[in-house]
């Protein structure tokens, strides 16, 4: 994901934070209030709240995300994910399309 996707997907995250849809919950994810997870009720993902994972590199994201790492059980999302979640936050599906 480049830093224009990440970009777009911090304003999406931060528009959805607004939004009171059943199907997306602010929830805690290091300590109690901190409300850093985004969770989708129907597609069971948890979203990170993007403004932990400033000025971290791809390449330093990839070794966080493995086995061990500060962020290990989280993956990139792909553009379906993020697809899944506008559409379940209510939103027009297609707002990201893929690079391919």
């Amino acid at each position: 994901m480049n830093n224009k996707q990440l970009g777009l997907t911090f304003l999406l995250l931060t528009c959805f934070s607004a939004i009171s849809k059943a199907s997306l919950l602010e929830v805690d994810y290091l300590s109690a209030g901190d409300k850093l997870l985004t969770r989708d009720t129907v597609s069971n993902l948890e979203w990170l709240d993007l403004t932990r994972t400033i000025n971290i590199s791809h390449t330093e994201m990839l070794t966080e995300l493995d086995p061990g790492g500060r962020y290990e059980g989280f993956k990139y999302a792909v553009v379906d994910d993020i697809d899944t979640l506008q559409v379940n936050a209510g939103l027009q599906s297609g707002l990201f399309s893929s690079t391919r």
